[in-house]
């Protein structure tokens, strides 16, 4: 028993203290959201790693009406609902279809889907948009759902 006590204090210690200074770390971006979220702005620029003098909440219902964040909350549900569904059923319907016929075609379909996934999206997000904007799709949600 004692030797399962030294084993937890030795090694078990030292790796909670490990982790708990790993999630501190994590945590320290949110402190510096949370406190310049409620400072002035001229407070923000002379000391951004410092708790506020007085706290400003009037920023967040500020943000909120410039951003219009209820429009923005609807486009982003509508985007992400919808792709999603579309890309689980498309998606559903190619695997039963590659799963179940073992063609020449289907094997090929699979090697071009695992090699797509090596191209990085940064080296096709210009495409992307000149075709978006050839098709009159971009600034829309259907643009960017599609």
């Amino acid at each position: 028993l004692m030797e399962t006590m030294k084993k937890y204090r030795l090694n078990t210690l030292a790796t909670e203290i490990i982790m708990i200074i790993v999630a501190l770390l994590f945590l320290v971006p949110f402190y510096f959201l949370f406190v310049n979220s409620v400072k002035t702005f001229g407070e923000l620029l002379t000391d951004s790693a410092g708790l506020p003098t007085a706290f400003e909440w009037s920023n967040y219902s500020r943000a909120w009406n410039i951003t219009n964040f209820p429009l923005a909350f609807w486009n982003s549900l509508v985007v992400t609902v919808v792709s999603n569904l579309l890309l689980a059923m498309l998606s559903a319907m190619t695997a039963y279809q590659m799963v179940r016929r073992n063609t020449r075609f289907n094997q090929l379909m699979f090697a071009l889907f695992v090699a797509a996934m090596v191209i990085p999206f940064q080296s096709i997000m210009i495409p992307l948009v000149k075709v978006t904007a050839t098709l009159g799709i971009n600034n829309s949600l259907y643009g960017l759902i599609i």
